[in-house]
């Protein structure tokens, strides 16, 4: 009697949230949330192509949904970097600019993809475009090392 009282319970209670949309939009966004942040650590722990699930997992949740999606672009786009395909990476920054045309994360992800197919002039470029879009001093430097790093690897005629 106690388990069919305890699964009556259960199955109402979910009808109940089924009916509502109580909770289920919810999970929905933890879902979406847990995606992202799985996505992240691997990312930090240098774990790129692990990256990738996980971002394409919670990017079809936010197409769905109707999520922003400028997070998934960056993290697939520096997924994308650290797996070597600069085309993909080159692609999310682009979609990036598309939706926010002074975005500086991806204004320094296109300065990146640049200097790795050694166009140089053109990563400085996004690179000087980014450190005059950038609020904060951490991230300022962060760009400064890296047009230094242009200049350092320019060819010499």
């Amino acid at each position: 009697m106690y388990r069919k009282t305890v699964l009556t319970l259960l199955v109402v209670c979910v009808i109940g949230m089924f009916l509502s949309g109580c909770g289920g939009q919810d999970l929905v966004r933890q879902t979406y949330e847990n995606k992202l942040n799985g996505a992240y650590s691997q990312l930090q722990n240098g774990r790129f192509s692990s990256a990738m699930s996980p971002l394409e997992q919670a990017s079809k949740i936010a197409e769905e949904n109707g999520y922003n999606q400028t997070e998934i672009r960056k993290l697939k786009a520096e997924a994308c970097l650290g797996i070597g395909d600069l085309v993909c990476a080159y692609d999310q920054a682009q979609e990036l600019l598309n939706t926010e045309p002074s975005n500086p994360y991806a204004l320094e992800l296109l300065g990146k993809v640049c200097i790795k197919e050694n166009r140089y002039s053109e990563a400085e470029g996004y690179l000087s475009k980014a450190k005059l879009e950038y609020k904060e001093t951490s991230d300022i430097s962060r760009v400064t090392d890296s047009v230094s790093y242009t200049h350092l690897t320019l060819p010499t005629n």
